[in-house]
């Protein structure tokens, strides 16, 4: 053995040597924080004493008091200063949010449960590796979120041309690999080495894009499973490419072949667009984006970062999403893609929203995405990112800026996405339930339900037969005993989490029903479903999708447009398209399961709707003539029966069948539909409610709007 190869063995061992080491310290270095105690924190896990130092400025006997997220005193206590320092260690604390009061100081710290780490965590952590000190790895991982976003930006990895350093990102990258996480990076933003510091727009540009994009995953290797292409590319490209989505697409193009070549698992993630641009989602699909991207992202921001995650860009962020699927299966032939909300936030200063509020619309921010249909979410971000009272972008946080004592200290918001991560992390969203005006339900799987209400405090009384769990948004637990087979809620703004077994009515008084499809109404239970179902039910003959992919006949809740919805934000969409000329065209599409609360129809019972059947011109020349018309509610009844076929009518003498509402309707208006049930049809019990097309020897495109439909 040379020396030369002698030295090499021997720096190689000693590296090895030093690795063991420092993961056993990063592992098993924890008095009394969470995971580690790498930089001085006031996060523990709830295994552990919660322990502070604290400086006087005298020596003597000190009064203490512990408050949690209320106000209310949950211990107290004296404390005794000696050379001008308190080591004060508390009996272990619930999970939740809480301030220490000593010394004229007010602390604030978090107890939560211990992390567990999954690949397949619903949730991330936006991180900035250039400003953020790698040490605050063991608190990122406390938040139980499995995925932590950052940037690995071009420009301080390739500073000469073809050489690539990664001394910036390897502390970080390191740091998450030993605590479990799993890295989503962002290649992004543009080198002065290429194209004069612009964004990549010449062949030249791209290739050395590309190149920087396989030098990553070269050098990083198995870490790495995802990558997002470029971060809000409609706001952060400059020279000939700015606002131009055909760019985007030829980078997309770039990334996504340059990354398939070196691993074909790895997930490619385009889009990450700023804020609510429809439009901008509509050029990269229309341009040919969606064949270079594994999954759509988005940062679908509030109105200055200051409104509801129930009021996103005028409607609420699970219909946002819900509009983005659909535009993606419109320009996808009609298959859907993941996608990932990899940017949201609300920051704690300058006129947007208080701490409180923030860790409010982080856990229903969250829920309705899931709810949306979202794959992953990230928070953004981990850590304020600066001290300047009046900037907005320093403080998106969970965590704040290290105070004077160089500690860093939690915000509300880390008690609640510690809280959601450990009971939602790799739980599948399953259904929205409709159980009260202003009051939001949504049923995840393992009986698990986060109710918030958006209308003030106030109490939900729900039929239960056993003991239930109910969780509050910062992590403090509670079991609610049924009393007379029933339990009531507390509900707020605040989120609770409720763990077992519900009966839940959907909020239906009995003998009737009403939905006008916005949130806390009763929402599909199908979509482009037919009614296959035999007996009374109608199916489909002779009808295609209307256009971009669809496979068959449409129903789903959108917008309206581009005519407004009659109230509110959204309503029912049809579609679909004849093609028989000399037979039958019908589709009866299954919307509303009524089973588990039946209406039974007295003679008193009336169904009232409106419809809005679209012309040519208002169906982007998809829909003919007056198909639109041909559009009516059917009920199907228990005993095997249905509306159709009753022989009823609406107010205006019409059968309430489609094929007889042809021609009555008039289009791109709000016709109001009402059909006295009890006059045919009273004694029998409603089960389910379809919308049906029928049009006999009539070829062409139907399109059109349902909205506000009631019973009762």
């Amino acid at each position: 053995m040379d020396v030369t190869r002698r030295s090499r063995l021997f720096r190689i061992i000693t590296l090895c040597l030093l690795t063991l080491v420092t993961t056993f310290l990063l592992d098993c270095w924890q008095p009394g924080h969470a995971h580690a105690a790498t930089v001085p924190n006031t996060v523990f896990v709830d295994t552990t004493n919660p322990s502070f130092s604290i400086t006087t400025t005298s020596d003597g006997s000190y009064s203490y008091t512990v408050t949690d997220i209320n106000g209310s005193t949950v211990t107290s206590g004296q404390a005794t200063s000696t050379n001008q320092h308190i080591s004060l260690t508390l009996a272990p604390q619930s999970d939740g949010y809480y301030t220490l009061n000593i010394a004229n100081k007010q602390i604030t710290f978090v107890v939560v449960a211990p992390p567990t780490h999954d690949a397949s965590s619903q949730f991330g952590n936006g991180l900035h590796f250039e400003s953020y000190d790698p040490n605050l790895a063991p608190l990122v991982a406390t938040t139980g979120a499995g995925w932590a976003r950052a940037d690995l930006t071009w420009a301080n990895i390739e500073k000469t041309q073809g050489q690539y350093d990664f001394s910036v990102y390897d502390p970080w990258m390191n740091a998450l690999q030993q605590q479990g996480i799993t890295p989503f990076v962002i290649l992004d933003y543009s080198n002065p080495l290429y194209d004069g510091g612009n964004t990549p727009y010449d062949d030249a540009g791209y290739s050395a894009y590309a190149n920087y994009a396989q030098a990553v995953l070269h050098h990083y290797g198995s870490q790495i499973t995802a990558v997002e292409v470029w971060n809000e590319y409609n706001w952060n490209a400059a020279g000939p490419c700015s606002r131009s989505t055909s760019c985007y697409v030829q980078l997309l193009k770039t990334a996504y072949q340059a990354v398939k070549a070196v691993n074909t698992n790895i997930t490619v993630v385009g889009g990450a667009v700023a804020e609510d641009e429809s439009g901008w989602f509509d050029g990269i699909f229309q341009g040919g984006g969606l064949q270079y991207m594994d999954a759509v992202s988005g940062h679908p921001y509030t109105d200055k970062q200051t409104a509801a995650p129930e009021n996103t860009a005028g409607t609420s962020l699970d219909q946002q999403m819900i509009g983005l699927e659909g535009a993606i299966k419109q320009y996808n032939n009609g298959q859907p893609k993941p996608i990932w909300i990899s940017e949201l936030g609300w920051p704690t200063c300058c006129a947007h929203v208080n701490e409180t509020d923030q860790a409010n619309y982080l856990v229903r921010g969250a829920v309705l995405a899931l709810a949306g249909g979202v794959q992953k979410f990230f928070w953004y971000d981990f850590l304020d990112d600066g001290g300047n009272p009046d900037y907005t972008e320093h403080h998106f946080g969970v965590l704040r800026l290290p105070d004077s004592t160089g500690t860093y200290t939690p915000k509300p918001s880390y008690a609640a996405y510690a809280t959601m991560t450990h009971i939602l992390n790799t739980v599948p969203f399953e259904a929205s339930e409709a159980v009260g005006s202003n009051v939001y339900d949504e049923r995840f799987a393992n009986n698990t339900r986060v109710f918030w209400s958006t209308a003030g405090t106030q109490q939900l009384t729900v039929s239960a037969d056993n003991p239930v769990t109910v969780t509050t948004m910062t992590g403090h637990t509670q079991v609610y005993t049924p009393s007379n087979g029933s339990v009531t809620l507390p509900l707020s703004a605040s989120p609770i989490y409720v763990q077992g077994a519900l009966n839940i009515q959907q909020g239906q008084n009995p003998g009737t029903f009403s939905t006008g499809f916005e949130n806390g109404d009763m929402q599909l239970t199908w979509t482009n479903s037919v009614d296959n179902s035999g007996g009374p039910a109608g199916g489909s003959a002779n009808i295609t999708g209307i256009c971009c992919g669809l496979s068959g006949p449409e129903l789903n809740v959108g917008d309206g447009g581009p005519l407004s919805p009659h109230g509110g934000s959204h309503s029912l969409l049809y579609s679909g398209n004849g093609t028989n000329a000399s037979g039958s065209n019908y589709a009866y599409l299954k919307a509303f399961d009524l089973s588990s609360h039946p209406i039974a129809v007295t003679s008193a019972t009336t169904l009232s709707y409106w419809i809005n059947p679209e012309s040519s011109a208002n169906s982007y020349n998809y829909a003919s003539g007056n198909n639109s018309t041909c559009v009516a509610i059917d009920l199907i009844f228990s005993d095997n029966t249905n509306l159709r076929d009753s022989g009823a009518t609406d107010t205006n003498g019409n059968r309430a069948h489609p094929a007889y509402q042809c021609n009555h309707l008039t289009l791109d208006t709000w016709n109001h539909v009402t059909i006295n049930l009890g006059a045919t049809v009273s004694g029998k019990t409603i089960v389910r409610l379809d919308i049906g097309y029928d049009q006999p020897s009539t070829t062409g495109g139907y399109r059109g709007y349902l909205d506000d439909i009631s019973i009762g």
